[in-house]
């Protein structure tokens, strides 16, 4: 049973409900909190519905490691939305010493957006940032910075969509050898859904389920004798592509910086490029026909690279030059 907190808790409750049907449209929800050990739900169900949680201050907590199964949060941020066309945006900036933070959206319906930001300034933080979208045409950002400070983080972002046409997009870096980003698990079931990623000194574990999706990645690792980092990626169905983005630029490779990358497609005439600049290693495995690989591996460090496929009229290529 969840400990007892001695703090604030806020609870906003809105239902969009007549006759037993979802009439009313275009309620806004919002809580704002500053202070210690803080709770904020906001539950909505009907349409172009709009929720927003704002926490600051000391949100001080537990020091225990995330993955821990008995770990708890001493702050939670909760919404849950059913319907189409709402929106859900959770804010949580903190300063102090060991924050343990559950920030998490859950939308069932089509045209949602959903946003979690997270952004920490302090001596070490365990926090678990979460967005689940079931539906089409969804979109999720998750944006976790932690900033200049020499102690180390355990944060992990967490994004699950099902439905088709859906976005997800994750920011998550760090400015210090100990404050690197937040470990990635990014999971798509259905068709034409993106996931674009941008991630420094952290892991990924990727997975797309159906056809013509698209992943892009840039993923740096800026302290190599301090962490490791890596990305593990599978895909599967047809014409699905791994390749990558510079800004605004789309480009055909994914970049990676002193990392190890291990990736799988299974299906027909998907296509994986990527571009390593540092001491990195790539796995690329492909299983079925028409499919491309496509590896560079620059700059003046070891490299290693294997690609294996199975099936009739594939293509490999790799590139490793000192430039």
């Amino acid at each position: 049973m969840r400990k007892l907190f001695i703090g604030i808790l806020a609870i906003a409750v809105v239902f969009g409900m007549s006759m037993g049907v979802m009439a009313d449209e275009g309620h806004e929800a919002t809580i704002d909190q500053d202070g210690t050990n803080l709770d904020a739900m906001i539950e909505q169900v009907g349409e172009s519905h709009e929720a927003k949680i704002t926490q600051e201050g000391n949100l001080w907590g537990l020091g225990h490691d995330i993955h821990d199964p008995g770990w708890e949060a001493a702050t939670y941020s909760w919404i849950d939305q059913a319907g189409i066309r709402n929106e859900a945006i959770i804010n949580s900036v903190s300063s102090s010493d060991n924050t343990a933070l559950f920030l998490r959206i859950n939308q069932d319906g089509e045209e949602n957006f959903a946003e979690i930001n997270r952004n920490y300034d302090g001596h070490g933080a365990n926090s678990w940032s979460e967005i689940d979208q079931m539906g089409n045409e969804n979109k999720a950002i998750i944006d976790s910075y932690l900033s200049d400070y020499p102690w180390s983080i355990s944060s992990a972002v967490t994004i699950y969509q099902d439905g088709d046409e859906n976005k997800a997009d994750v920011f998550s870096g760090g400015e210090t050898q100990n404050l690197g980003g937040s470990d990635a698990d990014l999971v798509q079931e259905g068709n034409r859904n993106i996931i674009e990623l941008v991630q420094t000194e952290a892991n990924a574990w990727i997975k797309q389920d159906g056809d013509d999706n698209l992943f892009r990645l840039e993923h740096n690792t800026e302290f190599p004798a301090q962490n490791d980092s890596e990305v593990f990626f599978t895909q599967e169905g047809d014409e699905n592509k791994f390749v990558g983005f510079n800004g605004e630029e789309k480009t055909d490779w994914a970049v990676q910086t002193d990392s190890v990358f291990a990736g799988q497609q299974t299906g027909d005439r998907n296509v994986i490029g990527l571009h390593q600049g540092g001491n990195d290693s790539a796995e690329i495995n492909q299983i079925g026909n028409d499919n491309t690989a496509l590896l560079w591996q620059s700059e003046d460090a070891g490299h290693s690279s294997d690609i294996n496929q199975e099936g009739d009229e594939n293509t490999a290529e790799v590139i490793q030059s000192t430039n």
